[in-house]
């Protein structure tokens, strides 16, 4: 593949990778940065892409190590325990779901808004793809208060949202 073939394919992934990269970080800009930054790298690193593979998620993998990184050398720490809540696609682009909502979002977000900070942040950082270990390394905490943590909040929000089930 050639460099203009390549830069095509890649910006052709921009809306399909850009949920993700809202997930991870949780803020818009923070999103458009981490796909830029992505792209860069990908096509910094394309002579290692091998041909017939599944490109998008040869570009994924490069961006959820990328987060990864910048998150190890403390740059996306606040990313963390943000919980802003923007658009996170066109929905100009989107059919519409004609199905019962019985379970909105808000509430969803006021049951994990009730678990102790402690356990907050544990379930969000896995919930964000952090492994055990990365969490008690990162945190300074032992591995099995991690999982504990992480069981506890899970608990906790089937619990609270029992009730939708």
């Amino acid at each position: 593949m050639n460099n203009h073939h390549f830069a095509h394919a890649l910006y052709g992934l921009w809306g399909a990778l850009r949920p993700f990269a809202y997930r991870f970080t949780g803020d818009l800009s923070a999103a458009e940065e981490l796909l830029q930054e992505t792209f860069v790298r990908a096509f910094i690193g394309r002579r290692h892409y091998k041909k017939g593979t599944n490109f998008k998620g040869w570009v994924y993998a490069i961006m959820r190590n990328t987060y990864t990184t910048r998150y190890k050398r403390g740059q996306l720490w606040h990313k963390i325990t943000a919980t802003r809540h923007a658009p996170l696609i066109d929905t100009a682009r989107v059919a519409e779901n004609e199905g019962p909502a019985c379970l909105t979002h808000a509430e969803v977000w006021r049951a994990f808004g009730a678990l102790p900070q402690n356990m907050r942040q544990v379930f969000l950082m896995h919930y964000r793809g952090f492994k055990y270990q990365e969490i008690a390394n990162l945190l300074q905490l032992p591995i099995g208060t991690v999982k504990n943590r992480i069981h506890m909040a899970r608990q906790s929000l089937q619990r609270q949202l029992a009730a939708y089930a």
